[in-house]
């Protein structure tokens, strides 16, 4: 009796594995088979909508070259000198064709006529502004930071990553994230919201009731997302964060990461129905399915590997080998399931994917969680300090080893991973 209930369980769970890859192959369909004009009917309809904007610059400082974005846009400002920081714009412009060059493209707002508008930060629709303003200011006082205590190419490096800010990258750089199928390193996303939460639960004590502790995660997390912006990838990823936060620590109950991803990509389409079409909300959404459906399929896989490379090695070190070979094909499964779930919106919207593209995502990404951690760590640090009097070759030592040396190892790790072919495929 026990063999078939085992053998029906095995039936059931594979019968479950084959739904979610006709699912996946299904979802991969209507990406490439959507009418291209019935989404260039969406696009002209909601930006038509939106076409006159009101804008709340933020802080100048933050954008080397007068660049404010909105919801739908970004507006480049004749001269970042005669408006006054957190002031107030009117802007009139007509949506052209052109878009930036970042992954999660946006139209630009071609401006006709700017009006400054005589309105204080407090008056500007209540508290939810005053709190804007306030997560802006401290956006400025973040980058700051970096940019006071490090050299300009690695400070520009450190705010892509940690905070999917690319207006300061060298043109000389970006080449490279594109040769090596890497530029959703630059997207703040998942990855950033996980490792943020695993700083906040080492730093909070462990003593605070559990509810607490759920309500500050919630609270970081909405502020982080307006640090970096409203980007599909990092709301995706702060709704999937918040659903499982509300799970575990309010609700107190377990909830599976691909119901939190079908909560997220539903809502998200309901508040930003516009992003139904748009490329980085679509590779965001089947990067995680991949990674949820596919990357444990993989895992088992390698775990079998392993297994069977180290089965009568018990040594210390053996086991460190069997520990790092681990830690290195995880991050490969990570990036084959992604490739796997993502290669149709690849090709219908780009032309061409990376085979082998997974390698240097696995290579340079391996120094991204060191990479954020200590930012992270050099941010709290520099901004600590200024409360007190110290050496100012502290605020330089710190700078060194949190930003410029995690941040000059990648940029070397991904000049030499660009110098190889990584298996191009044309469509």
């Amino acid at each position: 009796m026990t063999k078939v209930a085992h053998f029906v369980s095995n039936q059931k769970r594979r019968i479950f594995k084959i739904r979610y890859i006709l699912l996946y192959l299904l979802i991969s369909i209507v990406c490439l088979v959507i009418p291209a004009q019935l989404r260039e009917k969406a696009k002209r309809r909601t930006l038509f909508s939106q076409s006159f904007q009101r804008v709340i610059i933020s802080l100048p400082v933050i954008s080397p070259n007068c660049r404010v974005e909105t919801r739908y846009f970004y507006i480049q400002l004749p001269s970042c000198d005669q408006f006054s920081s957190q002031s107030a714009l009117q802007v009139i412009g007509r949506v052209t064709d052109q878009t930036d060059d970042r992954l999660f493209a946006k139209k630009r707002l071609m401006v006709e006529s700017i009006t400054p508008l005589a309105i204080q930060p407090d008056s500007l629709n209540g508290w939810w502004w005053l709190w804007w303003h306030q997560v802006q200011r401290l956006k400025q006082q973040l980058f700051g930071l970096v940019l006071a205590n490090t050299s300009p190419y690695q400070a520009a490096l450190v705010l892509a990553v940690v905070f999917g800010q690319t207006d300061w990258l060298s043109p000389s750089i970006k080449p490279n994230f594109e040769t090596t199928g890497t530029l959703h390193i630059l997207a703040a996303s998942g990855q950033n919201i996980a490792l943020l939460t695993s700083l906040a639960l080492a730093t909070i004590p462990a003593q605070l009731p559990r509810w607490l502790l759920g309500v500050i995660l919630l609270l970081l997390i909405p502020v982080y997302v307006l640090i970096v912006g409203l980007q599909p990838s990092i709301v995706r990823a702060a709704v999937m964060a918040i659903h499982l936060m509300l799970a575990r620590y309010i609700w107190v109950r377990q909830s599976k990461p691909l119901y939190s991803l079908v909560i997220s990509g539903l809502l998200l389409v309901i508040v930003f129905p516009e992003w139904l079409w748009a490329i980085g909300f679509q590779l965001s959404m089947m990067a995680s399915f991949g990674i949820i459906i596919l990357y444990p399929i993989i895992q088992r896989l390698n775990s079998r590997v392993l297994g069977l490379l180290f089965a009568n090695r018990t040594s210390r070190y053996a086991i460190i080998l069997k520990n790092i070979g681990q830690y290195w094909l995880s991050l490969f499964g990570a990036g084959i399931a992604a490739q796997l779930a993502t290669f149709s919106i690849l090709l219908k919207n780009f032309g061409m994917i990376l085979a082998l593209s997974f390698i240097p995502s696995a290579i340079v990404g391996s120094i991204v969680p060191l990479l954020l951690n200590l930012s992270v760590f050099g941010l709290f640090a520099l901004s600590a300090l200024k409360l007190v009097d110290h050496p100012t070759f502290v605020d330089y030592v710190i700078g060194l080893l949190a930003f410029w040396l995690p941040a000059d190892l990648f940029l070397h790790l991904l000049s030499y991973c660009s110098s190889y072919n990584w298996g191009r495929v044309t469509w």
